[in-house]
């Protein structure tokens, strides 16, 4: 080194091929917008919904009804996040959560549940600590309520298009 100067120390040669990826997280599955489906579902991980969907779901993740769906089902679910129009019994082993957009017609059971200003629920709702739940069983056939839900839907449609609220409609006093 002469006096005064530094020596500029290389940097080291760096490899331009990606560092080996974290392994995957379960992916998203999405029954689409233009998809109808009429049976049952099973399964885990993350599924959202964006189209329409008839029968029953058992599913040990986190579901999500999105804002274009329409679901006629019973729902067994860890977490189920709801933007769109459900009609069934709903069970939530964590977390059932009713964005602004939301629609349910059915009862609930849930140990935690968040409802937005401006979700709708037409139904009963029984909220209890985690794993209160974990004998309830929703039947392949629907809830046995099916009936009550129908008659509930039917009385609350006048201004409503499918049973279901329009922002802009008035509420009786």
């Amino acid at each position: 080194m002469a006096f005064g100067k530094r020596e500029e120390t290389p940097e080291p040669i760096r490899s331009v091929t990606p560092p080996p990826s974290a392994p995957a997280r379960e992916g998203t599955s999405i029954l689409a917008a233009n998809v109808h489906f009429d049976g049952t579902m099973t399964g885990g991980g993350m599924v959202r919904i964006e189209g329409d969907f008839k029968g029953k779901i058992v599913h040990e993740g986190q579901l999500v009804i999105a804002e274009s769906a329409n679901v006629k089902a019973s729902i067994q679910a860890n977490q189920l996040i709801i933007f769109g129009r459900v009609q069934g019994d709903v069970v939530t082993g964590d977390l059932l959560e009713l964005k602004p957009t939301a629609r349910l017609v059915g009862s609930i059971r849930s140990a935690r549940v968040v409802m937005s200003d401006g979700a709708s629920l037409i139904g009963n709702a029984d909220i209890a600590s985690k794993g209160a739940f974990e004998a309830y069983e929703v039947s392949a056939e629907g809830s046995k309520a099916q009936g009550e839900q129908d008659a509930l839907a039917a009385d609350h449609s006048n201004g409503m298009a499918n049973g279901f609220a329009h922002e802009d409609s008035a509420s009786p006093n």
